[in-house]
């Protein structure tokens, strides 16, 4: 009896796993971040996103890959939040915002110290393709 019990409650806890494995999902995301600001500053909203596991934005592909439950979240929902942040999300196009309010913390630190500021060639609704 003990043995017939330990199998059910084997397979029972492997089926539970499956199903917690199913629901994580992941995406990537092209955006038009910048600087390691822009990438903090995206990663640390999805942070607060409920359903958002993780998120990686990549300043040099311009790609935030994202892991999240698909119960509770889905992908058009991600690219909201960053849209809403300022930042194209793939098809999504930015809300009327700077990507970073404050230029002193926007520059790019794998350039000299005299790095111009990232905020000075991102794109705006006048120069949409500006990079």
């Amino acid at each position: 009896m003990l043995k017939k019990m330990s199998k059910i409650l084997f397979v029972l806890v492997v089926l539970a796993s499956f199903n917690l494995y199913a629901a994580v999902k992941e995406t990537k995301i092209q955006t038009n971040l910048h600087c390691e600001s822009c990438k903090a500053k995206i990663e640390k909203n999805l942070s607060k996103v409920d359903g958002v596991i993780s998120s990686n934005a990549d300043v040099a592909s311009k790609i935030v890959t994202v892991k999240f439950e698909d119960s509770k979240i889905n992908e058009t929902k991600i690219k909201q939040s960053i849209a809403d942040l300022g930042y194209k999300a793939d098809d999504l196009n930015v809300k009327d915002k700077e990507c970073c309010k404050d230029k002193s913390k926007c520059t790019d630190k794998k350039t000299s110290a005299n790095a111009k500021s990232c905020c000075d060639t991102k794109a705006t609704k006048s120069n949409p393709n500006a990079q």
